[in-house]
């Protein structure tokens, strides 16, 4: 495969990714519907503990890497709600 070709795929995988992220996004601004509070650490820390055993079965993938990244979405969906950091 050329390298245009790989890039072009590369391409397409990333904005599959943004159009995944932002249906996740959208679903968040959803449940905020049937939640008392934005933050619900409980169920934080689940998705971060599904993310980390499913990255182990990745071969590329850090299990660290894809929690950061997954803690990143939360705190994303977290200001989408209207919660801001503390």
């Amino acid at each position: 495969m050329s390298l245009s070709k790989i890039r072009e795929k590369i391409d397409c995988i990333d904005r599959e990714i943004l159009e995944k992220l932002n249906e996740r996004m959208q679903l968040a601004l959803q449940t905020g519907k049937f939640k008392l509070q934005i933050s619900d650490r409980q169920r934080e820390m689940q998705i971060l503990e599904r993310i980390r055993k499913y990255s182990m079965l990745l071969p590329l993938i850090e299990s660290d890497f894809a929690e950061r990244i997954f803690s990143e979405f939360i705190k994303e969906s977290h200001r989408l709600q209207g919660e801001e950091e503390q």
